[in-house]
């Protein structure tokens, strides 16, 4: 099943400190999100916003667009693609937005880029022959990932992108569900240095072709 539909929600609290160091701050935060589907197209966007305040400051502020997409080609064929925009004021550099593997830029280090913004943006060919060998199922996908991340003090026309590309394999287990079922073989061509950087081994896809609207407390 496809959920399509939406949902808008907002957050009001008070942040109260334990112990001596800790911060008493005031919170507000708030979401919304909403998809589209035909049969054959399907779209999905999501902003969210959050800040706490310090009188007439705001700390800890957040901002986020996530947008889920994918377009069917035929009956086992998926183009499915994301785009995720974060921004970040007044927090410690501990809690950088970090692009890397983990995050979506595959090939690269983890830890390696940081910034106060960063927006990633992944497409991927998916296909799914209808061909079960014994209880398992194999795929294949071909990918081409870009982002970049960057400081507040420097305008984004001015930001250095990123690039890979690759080829993955999918293995789904047709006798289980959840993201347990599917196992992941990802290998990624590091544009920047212009090698292949490394296999990704891991279960579930890197991203889901589609939101289930499920409510979820807003977080970074």
């Amino acid at each position: 099943d496809l959920p399509v539909g939406g949902y808008g929600s907002a957050t009001i609290g008070k942040i109260f400190p334990i112990g001596h160091k800790g911060e008493a701050l005031y919170y507000i935060g708030a979401q919304g999100e909403r998809s589209y589907y035909d049969g054959t197209l399907y779209l999905c966007g999501q902003v969210s916003g959050g800040s706490a305040f310090e009188r007439n400051r705001g700390k800890y502020t957040y901002q986020e667009f996530l947008g889920h997409g994918f377009l069917r080609l035929g009956e086992d064929f998926l183009l499915a693609t994301r785009v995720r925009q974060q921004t970040v004021w007044n927090w410690d550099k501990l809690r950088q937005l970090v692009l890397d593997t983990e995050s979506g830029l595959r090939g690269y280090r983890n830890n390696a880029l940081s910034g106060d913004n960063r927006v990633i943006a992944n497409i991927e060919l998916r296909a799914f022959p209808s061909f079960d060998l014994w209880v398992a199922r194999a795929g294949v996908t071909l990918f081409y990932d870009a982002g970049t991340v960057w400081d507040q003090d420097l305008k984004f026309d001015r930001t250095r992108w990123h690039h890979s590309a690759g080829i993955g394999i999918r293995i789904q287990n047709m006798k289980s569900t959840g993201e347990n079922s599917l196992f992941r073989i990802d290998f990624a061509f590091n544009f920047d240095e212009n090698k292949f950087a490394g296999i990704i081994f891991t279960t579930d896809q890197l991203f889901k072709a589609f939101k289930d609207h499920q409510y979820r407390i807003p977080e970074v």
